[in-house]
């Protein structure tokens, strides 16, 4: 995919991938389910990230569906029922928030329903 040129959703212009370097956007699907899928209004959605981190990525994922006060706490930690996962598995196993997205990773943010609305 070195020195390609794509279209970014977001900024409505052409983006050219130079090796991973400045303009880089990586392609996740990013499924919600529970609570974010409510806010999202959407179950999954194609996402493009300017960052390769799963902590850039859910942050710009977070800040473009509004989820921001279910899912994350004051200090940018994941709220302790909500589950986020990287191809199936927990952030937790495969690197926790520093750990490297690629193309067309799933990223899972899931907030099951307890009965009570505490968000």
């Amino acid at each position: 995919m070195q020195g390609q040129e794509r279209f970014c959703q977001e900024t409505e212009s052409i983006v050219r991938d130079e090796s991973r370097g400045p303009g880089f956007m990586v392609r996740l699907i990013v499924k919600f389910m529970g609570i974010p899928r409510q806010y999202a209004h959407t179950g999954r959605v194609e996402f493009e990230s300017t960052g390769n981190k799963l902590r850039d990525a859910l942050k710009e994922i977070v800040d473009s569906y509004n989820l921001s006060d279910v899912i994350m706490t004051e200090n940018g930690n994941v709220k302790p029922y909500v589950r986020v996962l990287v191809n199936g598995r927990s952030y937790q196993f495969v690197g926790g928030m520093d750990a490297t997205l690629h193309d067309d990773d799933a990223v899972a943010v899931i907030y099951p329903w307890l009965g009570h609305e505490d968000f």
